[in-house]
């Protein structure tokens, strides 16, 4: 008698009641396996009997599992008997419907196919931090002046006609500056392109009695080429290979939105966080067993409770990137008998942005109130001169309303766009120091006075190495993080300087009469330029000054521990033979510290505390000479402000006592 053939379908007849359900579990299976969801070599139930796990999505699993376990020992002719019996009490156990069977799945294979789309994104292209090797950010001005000629040919030349011309360079390189293909984006440049064109050729054609060259239309023209930097800055942080990439392959929508556009990055979503620290930990080959820390003092409950929900979302992040490598553990593990626990860099770093991001999240919208505010004024300028002159008809004829609807349009869309670029890197460049104070704070065993603002963390062990290490590194990511971003705006604020200085000779030559040909409107919007534009740019040199002093805070802090470790030494045998007892609550905290370390004495950790410490000072006062907060390519500090605020002062005074006279 031949030995039956137990496929899928085949099982059916062991109970035909529940024939079209085993036909469906089957189907199950199949589509798990499409999606890779289902893995065949598990263990059965039997196998995992000691599991927790009972939920009815995972006794569907486990179903499937055997079914495909039946199936694959078919192919090899050892279907037997014991399988069948295991199938056959898991059919009559299950209390779940098909229904709900196929909820699961479906719930599965969505997941599954957001996961293939995330990595789609990232793993496969150079702006994958697994993939592209070189992880320093920096402004390459050859760059800046290709992808600004490109996009001058464009707005100001030739317009669609450039597209060709651009391809040369890269086939899929005008595709992904969306001059070409269909987006929301590339038919609002286009529409630019043709209100800009088609402005210049009414003016040229038409008699115009109210619309001049020195208002509309240098306001357009100055707009275009603000709109030609704001959009080459975004290119000048690539590097070789991303730059090769975006000539030869067409870009995601997921990946220009990020790359390009930075989505997401002002609201601070846990994966822009993750992807970033990565980036800074890859940039300084951070080994991420080094990247933890320990408190001084058990933290506050709610504080523990908010590290441990960080901690969760990392791992949701992780399980949906599949480009980032496996959290390795600490070095050195805490002890379980003390109930102490280590924490991770990306943990530190995310509560303290998180708690920026709530704190000051009245301060983010009123900056982007006041963007939106000062461009729609901007914008309005020419508009209500004309009409406070003529009030019943400000433009007179059809084609000068176009233009003035135009340079208004023009301007507000221009001026809210490089204002919310400016304000918003106002506000990334004030998180930065509020991160560098907050790790201020947790160096410092005592309360510091020069700072008036609360404490998020509790201090450190400032007696352990390791800890010690791990606080330098993650002041490192702190440093770096965010840097293409924090590039491009000073790539803004870097033109923002120069047309500051334009705008000033201009002003002092009329204000001394040297040239009399300025229109009234025009100086008037020069005026207002050159306020705001000087009240932003102080505004930035304020944060950057301040972030470059935080080095000098930290030196001194790690200076006044170092001291602390040195006093011990003079009276640690004290405390060890003759039993003293301090009153001092650092010096006995260190005490119980350093009894902790069983392989060396206490002298002997005293001296090689004091060696780190060292180490890590030097590291700081590198990084402080090398690696400051910069504009204009300059340190920032308050003695260049201070310089910067003198001059400015005698230029405004100079040229009010001008006009002064002249009225």
């Amino acid at each position: 008698m031949n030995t039956p053939k137990y496929t899928i379908n085949s099982i059916v007849s062991i109970q035909d009641q529940n024939s079209n359900r085993i036909i469906q579990l089957g189907q199950l299976v199949n589509e798990k396996e499409k999606h890779g969801l289902l893995d065949i070599n598990q263990n059965t139930p039997q196998q995992s009997s000691n599991s927790n796990e009972t939920s009815p999505k995972n006794e569907l699993n486990t179903k499937l599992t055997l079914i495909a376990q039946c199936s694959k020992k078919h192919e090899k002719d050892d279907l037997d008997m014991e399988h069948l019996i295991k199938f056959q009490q898991l059919l009559q156990n299950s209390q779940q419907s098909a229904d709900a069977e196929y909820l699961y799945l479906k719930e599965d294979i969505k997941k599954s196919k957001e996961r293939e789309k995330l990595n789609e994104v990232n793993v496969h292209d150079e702006f994958n931090p697994s993939v592209n090797n070189n992880f320093f950010e920096q402004f390459r001005f050859r760059y800046f002046f290709e992808f600004f000629c490109y996009h001058f040919i464009y707005f100001v030349l030739l317009g669609p006609l450039a597209i060709p011309l651009i391809n040369l360079r890269g086939k899929a390189l005008s595709r992904n500056m969306q001059f070409s293909g269909i987006s929301g984006f590339s038919i609002q440049q286009f529409v630019i392109y043709l209100l800009n064109i088609t402005a210049f050729a009414v003016f040229y054609t038409k008699k115009c009695d109210v619309v001049t060259f020195q208002v509309e239309m240098i306001n357009i023209i100055a707009i275009m080429i603000t709109r030609c930097v704001v959009l080459a800055c975004k290119y000048a942080t690539y590097d070789r290979k991303k730059m090769q990439y975006l000539r030869d392959n067409i870009l995601s929508n997921e990946v220009r939105n990020s790359e390009l556009f930075f989505a997401g990055w002002t609201s601070q979503t846990p994966i822009i966080i993750h992807r970033s620290v990565l980036q800074c930990q890859k940039a300084f080959n951070i080994d991420p067993s080094l990247f933890y820390i320990q408190f001084m003092v058990t933290p506050e409950q709610k504080t523990d409770a908010r590290l441990k929900e960080h901690q969760d979302i990392l791992k949701q992040v992780r399980d949906n990137d599949q480009f980032c490598q496996r959290i390795p553990p600490p070095v050195v593990r805490p002890k379980k008998e003390k109930q102490e626990k280590i924490y991770f860099g990306y943990e530190i770093l995310k509560d303290l942005i998180d708690t920026y991001q709530l704190k000051h999240r009245k301060f983010r919208k009123f900056l982007i109130i006041s963007a939106v505010v000062f461009s729609l004024m901007r914008s309005l300028i020419p508009f209500i001169f004309h009409i406070s002159s003529k009030p019943t008809d400000p433009y007179m004829h059809a084609h000068e309303y176009f233009i003035g609807v135009v340079s208004t349009f023009q301007v507000f869309n221009m001026y809210l766009f490089f204002c919310l670029q400016a304000v918003l890197g106002y506000f990334d460049t004030t998180r930065k120091l509020f991160m560098q104070r907050q790790l201020s704070f947790m160096i410092a065993p005592r309360k510091l006075k020069n700072l008036d603002m609360e404490k998020i963390l509790p201090t450190i062990d400032i007696f352990n190495s390791y800890t010690i290490k791990g606080w330098t590194l993650i002041r490192k990511v702190c440093m770096e993080y965010g840097k293409a971003y924090s590039l491009r705006v000073q790539g803004l604020f870097t033109f923002l300087g120069i047309w500051i200085i334009g705008s000033i000779i201009i002003l002092v030559l009329d204000a001394f009469k040297i040239v009399t040909t300025f229109e009234r409107i025009f100086l008037v919007q020069l005026y207002v330029d050159t306020i705001v534009s000087l009240f932003l740019v102080f505004a930035l040199i304020v944060a950057g000054a301040q972030i470059n002093d935080v080095f000098n805070l930290q030196e001194s802090i790690l200076n006044a521990n170092k001291t602390i470790i040195s006093d011990l030494g003079l009276i640690i045998n004290g405390f060890l033979n003759e039993k003293y007892h301090s009153e001092n609550f650092i010096y006995t905290k260190a005490l119980e510290k350093l009894l902790e370390q069983q392989q060396e004495s206490p002298e002997q950790k005293i001296q090689s505390l004091l060696q780190h410490y060292d180490f890590h000072i030097n590291e700081l006062i590198y990084d402080k000479n090398h690696n400051p907060f910069t504009l204009f390519g300059l340190k920032v500090t308050f003695v260049m402000l201070q310089s910067a605020a003198v001059a400015f002062g005698s230029v405004a005074a100079t040229v009010l006592s001008q006009l002064t006279k002249k009225h």
